[in-house]
């Protein structure tokens, strides 16, 4: 009897040890500071294009410089752009809410004002986290070592600000300033 409950006690720990390995855990995103643009990535589809996608790859410097400092407090990221186009300086906010349910906000700065819905929720099989929006899905990840911000934009809609084609995937890697 006394061998039994042992074994017994032995096993219901050996499970709930092992229930707790197995449920995805978040890892700890800290995003917190300032980071800026060093590349950028946009692939269109293009029926012309060798196997029908089309691949540009422009430097900062030429397109616009940019930087996002960035604020988190619990599942909220708060994100401020500053975007340098032409010596122009544009100004972004955005908010993020990183918990599964489906917020509206305000969108639109090269044309009007327009409210669209959005769903953020935290990534557990890398660090970072994914929005999805007008029909566009932003995946932010953390590079291991913290230094790197890598944002990929996949998309099917249209573009025009980014000329030609349907945008399919935009990647912009931002290094940590501080």
């Amino acid at each position: 009897m006394r061998l039994t409950i042992i074994i017994c006690v032995s096993l219901t720990a050996t499970v709930a040890v092992f229930a707790q390995s197995a449920a995805p855990a978040r890892t700890q995103t800290n995003l917190n500071g300032t980071w800026r643009l060093v590349e950028m990535r946009i692939d269109r589809f293009n029926p012309q294009a060798v196997g029908g996608i089309e691949t540009e790859r422009p430097t900062p410097e030429r397109f616009f410089e940019e930087s996002r400092t960035i604020e988190m407090d619990g599942d909220i990221v708060t994100v401020q752009v500053i975007r340098v186009i032409g010596g122009r300086r544009n100004p972004l906010r955005a908010q993020y809410q990183l918990d599964g349910q489906s917020h509206t906000f305000e969108f639109g700065d090269t044309f009007a004002r327009q409210t669209a819905v959005r769903t953020g929720r935290w990534l557990t099989d890398v660090d970072g986290f994914e929005v999805i929006d007008n029909g566009a899905t932003h995946r932010w990840t953390v590079s291991p070592n913290g230094l790197s911000l890598t944002v990929e934009t996949s998309s099917g809609r249209v573009c025009p600000p980014c000329g030609r084609g349907f945008p399919i995937r935009q990647v912009e890697v931002f290094l940590r300033e501080r």
